[in-house]
C-alpha cells in the first residue's frame, strides 16, 4: 500500500534508521489513536528485523480491545486497513489483551490494563 501522509488519519510518516535498518512508520495523529488502540504502522525499506530474530515459538493466538468509543476504534483501524485485526467491545475503560500460546503449548493473557 503506497504510504500518503494527506490521508486524514494515517498520521504523520517518519523515515527511520538504526544501524543497518531503515523503515517508514506512520503515527496516528495526537489524541485519534483511541488510547493507543489506532497502531502505528511500519514499512520496512530492506529486510525486516524479524529475519534476524530466532523463532520464540510464542504465538499470538487473538488480538482483543475494549473502548468506550468501540466504534470509533472501529473506524480509527478501518481506515488503515486493520478492521479484522482486533476484537473489539464497547466498555468504560481502554485495553489491550493478547492471547499468546507458548512454546510448552500452554496459553497465556497479557493485558493492558
Amino acid at each position: 500500500m503506497p504510504w500518503s501522509p494527506a490521508s486524514a488519519r494515517g498520521g504523520e510518516v517518519k523515515s527511520m534508521t538504526r544501524g543497518d535498518l531503515s523503515w517508514r512508520m506512520a503515527f496516528p495523529p495526537q489524541r485519534q489513536d483511541m488510547n493507543n488502540l489506532i497502531p502505528a504502522l511500519i514499512q520496512w525499506e530492506s529486510d525486516s528485523a524479524s529475519t534476524r530474530l530466532p523463532d520464540s515459538h510464542v504465538r499470538l493466538l487473538a488480538l482483543e480491545a475494549e473502548h468506550p468509543e468501540a466504534d470509533a476504534v472501529r473506524d480509527g483501524l478501518a481506515e488503515r486497513g486493520l478492521e479484522t485485526v482486533l476484537k473489539l467491545r464497547q466498555s468504560p475503560h481502554a485495553r489491550l489483551l493478547a492471547r499468546l500460546k507458548r512454546a510448552d503449548g500452554t496459553e497465556v493473557a497479557l493485558s493492558s490494563g
